[in-house]
């Protein structure tokens, strides 16, 4: 199985840590559930991994990363704050690349 985790894009720089959010210029921390995620599926997954926060990418550099790895399902963090916003791009994905979604 093709498994894709991702940390979503956001308008600023953000935290997202047990469904809460931190809003942040200063620093930012891994997205640890998904890194946790992403070192038992490789086991036995071909895995891709992104932090789309902390590499300063967005929704399109984020949609031809996820095409060219075609993935069978992506995983992504969410918060409420921003919560919105990551249902409309899970459902694009779903949509636009053809893989389950969940978080």
């Amino acid at each position: 199985m093709r498994v894709a985790l991702a940390n979503f894009p956001f308008e600023r720089p953000v935290v997202r840590r047990y469904r809460c959010e931190v809003f942040t210029k200063a620093y930012l921390f891994p997205p640890m559930p998904l890194l946790y995620l992403a070192s038992v599926a490789r086991k036995e997954h071909d895995v891709f991994f992104l932090d789309c926060v902390a590499e300063k990418v967005g929704e399109e550099e984020l949609f031809k990363e996820l095409s060219e790895f075609e993935p069978d399902i992506l995983i992504f963090l969410s918060g409420f704050e921003s919560l919105k916003y990551e249902i409309g791009l899970a459902r694009r994905i779903k949509r636009e690349i053809g893989c389950k979604v969940g978080c």
